[in-house]
């Protein structure tokens, strides 16, 4: 038979075939063919908004330019019709090997709620660890808290160095500010209680949302080192304790409040096309092309991370985002490219599964394959050092077409679950996956606590810390804020101790 023949047929088929599935109900939606994306709108303006700045690239040849799809070199200087200016000389330097951010974001952990949060000694993990993990907070909390580890705290001056030394990063803390009573620590474990109380402790529950923002913001903690406390032990600070206590920082403040987010949750992921498109707009998840544009325009010209949601599912996992790498593909022949010329086609020139949800103005389309290089969590340790080798680093492979106006301007983007929507396959269902939530904290933006301004005195870490930060912490300690719960349906006070800003960054200062 002719190609050309076989591919014309090809065609007639397909295009009959999308008009069957769109117009009866009959079967596929277990496939997922066309995966949820929120209709992309807002275009430079809502870029500059998120991001916070004056100047960002949003035509598809101008990111070529600037070598941001794997495979190119970029050009020294580019100028747009629209009258920007782009300096690329970071750009030069990184080559083609993918665009990573000027500082690598820290690894940690998400601190669950179920082992106590930043409360747990988690140097002296055992069974109570497997049991918490299993069974939830309250079957633990007895051999993690108990009279024994409390009669032992009141007495802290009698306590042998490697008691000190195992003390969780909470109970640091509160020995470095001069509180005998160990009010932080006790107000996190009375947190991880109500949360208990709610159904709140799941598996995945804990404070990652802080642990992104720390990471992507804040300086790596680089090593090990010690405070003369005013109760009398010297106090070791190991990376990963401060890595809790700046992960928690941010988990409570309330400069969350200043995020900027993108994406949504999904209460109702039965309504779909038959291709398996969902429909409701509350399941509408990051488009393709906003996070194209962030990765290119925030990793790729600004050197800075952000915060994502890896899954699309009802499950929350914030990882710190650093690193990506592009290419093309042919949504029509599936060939992979590093040429655009070769992978962009016409739209309506072929049978498109996803003809229905295209933008307006649509007049081309390029398939992308980017892989997104992501922070895993990593145990705590008592290691004396942190760097880039102790960090565990995950892939996010995703498939996704943007769509081009006439003059190749990014204006949306579809999900492509699968290679070929036309000829899906179950074990593609298995191991898809897409971001959820895309989010970055504001430039400038930095953790505080509401009680800061308690603190008058500075320290730069040569003898014991001032007295009045032993006051300030217990205010610090007895904040709560109001949060609306599904399980009651109502709004609460919730408890939502915070270590004071001011403690946190000049213990930093020490770890540098």
């Amino acid at each position: 038979m002719n190609p050309m023949n076989e591919m014309s047929e090809r065609r007639i088929l397909k295009t009959w075939l999308s008009k069957l599935l769109i117009t009866t109900s009959v079967g596929f939606t277990v496939f997922s063919g066309v995966a949820r994306a929120e209709q992309y709108s807002g275009g430079a303006e809502k870029l500059k908004s998120f991001m916070s700045r004056e100047m960002v690239v949003t035509n598809l040849k101008d990111l070529e330019k600037l070598g941001l799809m794997s495979g190119q070199t970029c050009e020294r200087e580019l100028v747009n019709p629209n009258g920007y200016t782009v300096d690329a000389k970071y750009q030069c330097k990184v080559g083609a090997n993918g665009k990573v951010v000027k500082s690598q974001p820290w690894a940690s952990t998400s601190w669950p709620d179920r082992l106590g949060s930043i409360a747990e000694p988690y140097a002296n993990r055992g069974s109570a660890s497997t049991i918490a993990r299993l069974w939830g907070w309250s079957n633990a909390r007895g051999k993690i808290i108990n009279e024994s580890r409390d009669a032992k705290l009141k007495n802290i001056a009698a306590q042998d160095q490697e008691f000190i030394d195992n003390l969780s990063p909470a109970e640091k803390y509160d020995l470095i500010v001069g509180d005998p009573d160990f009010t932080f620590s006790r107000a996190v474990v009375n947190m991880v209680d109500f949360l208990e109380e709610k159904h709140q402790t799941a598996l995945w529950s804990g404070i990652c949302h802080g642990w992104g923002p720390a990471s992507t913001t804040m300086p790596r903690p680089k090593h090990a080192f010690k405070v003369k406390s005013a109760l009398g032990p010297t106090v070791t600070v190991y990376p990963d304790d401060m890595k809790g206590i700046m992960a928690f920082m941010w988990g409570k403040t309330f400069a969350q409040d200043y995020a900027k987010l993108e994406g949504w949750g999904c209460p109702n992921k039965d309504n779909t096309t038959p291709l398996g498109r969902l429909l409701h707009p509350s399941c509408f998840d990051v488009n393709p092309a906003f996070l194209h544009l962030m990765a290119a325009n925030h990793i790729g010209l600004s050197g800075s991370g952000f915060i994502m949601d890896i899954q699309f599912k009802q499950h929350v996992y914030n990882q710190p985002t650093f690193k990506f790498e592009s290419e093309y593909y042919n949504p029509e022949t599936l060939s992979s490219s590093e040429s655009l010329k070769d992978s962009v086609v016409r739209v309506g020139s072929y049978p498109d599964a996803y003809e229905d949800f295209r933008a307006p103005g649509t007049q081309y389309i390029v398939g992308v394959n980017t892989e997104l290089s992501y922070l895993k969590e990593v145990d705590p340790s008592h290691s004396q050092t942190d760097g880039p080798d102790r960090d565990d680093v995950g892939k996010l492979k995703i498939r996704y077409e943007l769509e081009l106006d006439a003059n190749y301007e990014i204006i949306g983007g579809e999900w492509r679950q699968f290679r070929d929507p036309w000829e899906p396959r179950m074990s593609e269902v298995a191991d898809y996956a897409q971001p959820d939530i895309l989010w970055i904290m504001p430039d400038g933006v930095r953790a505080w606590a509401a009680v800061d301004e308690n603190i008058a005195s500075d320290w730069n870490g040569i003898g014991v810390p001032p007295a009045n930060w032993a006051t300030a912490s217990k205010l610090g300690s007895a904040v709560t804020k109001e949060q609306f719960y599904k399980y009651t349906g109502k709004k609460e006070i919730v408890p939502n101790p915070q270590p004071l800003s001011k403690i946190v960054y000049s213990l930093l200062e020490l770890s540098q």
